[in-house]
């Protein structure tokens, strides 16, 4: 009886590619019952519960009767290469994306990009409330280190020429210092013009070896003692910072444990870490500070 903790992104990839009219509380309870169908139902989702292949048989059966009626309002036929087996459920999120798009047929660019944001969306963790942290994006140029920061508000998104530029992420107005610090960067390719499942899950989530310690200098708090170079890598970059003051929050936090040493979190323990994060951060006195900014990566110029 596996634990799929990234079930939740997979089910929203279902939903917003091929559509489902009824609500999750509906299929809920058509799985487990009126009385505890929707406890449990998102439980299920978030890797609070076992997938039994007897469950797993009904999530698919449910998504396969869902496919076979996308595909006929499409014109496209039925047979048995169609459908989805119990074993993606317990895939890879990108492979089970690739596996979707091909069992339903889907190919209107409008779908296909509203699932790519709407997947997005769920790698970027909202602020639990208001804060005065945020989190600053330095731009220094490698031939005249000039300090370029765009405060939120301001200009829009900094963009960061490979080659010509270095980076730097630092936390500003976060008063103390922290216990624990997790940061994480996830890529946009929607303009490169292909949504995320068709790259590697390490090229849409980077993170820094986490929890990282960061050096403090008046107001800001930088996570790299130095600017670094910029990956040649174009599209858009949604930095997130994870803070907490308790120690004790890190072990509800973190799902590798309280003592786990700097490192980066693999999908299944990323899909965790932002599940707790958004729990957390639920919290009527929140015990976290999440801070999120964005940057692009422009394209490396033609010789």
């Amino acid at each position: 009886m596996s634990n799929v903790p990234n079930l939740y992104l997979k089910w929203r990839l279902y939903r917003s590619l091929v559509g489902e009219y009824r609500s999750d509380a509906e299929i809920a309870r058509a799985i487990f019952g009126e009385e505890e169908g929707p406890v449990r139902f998102s439980k299920l989702l978030y890797g609070d519960y076992g997938c039994r292949p007897e469950i797993a048989a009904e999530v698919i059966g449910l998504m396969n009767a869902r496919i076979e009626t996308f595909r006929k309002a499409q014109g496209l036929p039925v047979d048995g290469t169609t459908q989805l087996g119990a074993a993606e459920l317990m895939a890879p999120v990108y492979d089970f994306a690739q596996q979707l798009v091909s069992v339903s047929g889907v190919a209107d660019p409008d779908r296909l990009n509203e699932a790519h944001r709407e997947l997005i969306a769920e790698l970027v963790p909202a602020a639990p409330g208001p804060t005065p942290a945020r989190l600053d994006i330095e731009r220094f140029s490698v031939d005249r280190s000039f300090e370029g920061l765009v405060p939120s508000g301001g200009d829009g998104p900094i963009v960061f020429e490979p080659g010509r530029h270095l980076g730097r992420l630092a936390v500003a107005g976060f008063e103390g210092d922290p216990a624990a610090t997790y940061a994480f960067v996830a890529r946009d390719t929607e303009t490169l013009g292909k949504p995320a499942w068709e790259h590697r899950w390490g090229e849409t989530v980077l993170w820094f070896p986490s929890p990282l310690t960061p050096t403090r200098d008046g107001d800001m708090l930088y996570l790299m003692p130095e600017p670094q170079p910029i990956r040649p890598a174009p599209g858009r970059y949604i930095a997130t910072v994870i803070l907490t003051m308790d120690t004790k929050t890190i072990a509800s936090l973190d799902p590798r444990g309280a003592d786990a040493p700097p490192g980066a979190l693999d999908e299944i323990e990323t899909a965790r870490f932002l599940t707790n994060t958004r729990r957390l951060s639920k919290r009527k006195s929140s015990p976290i500070a999440v801070v999120s900014n964005e940057y692009y990566v422009a394209a490396p110029a033609e010789a």
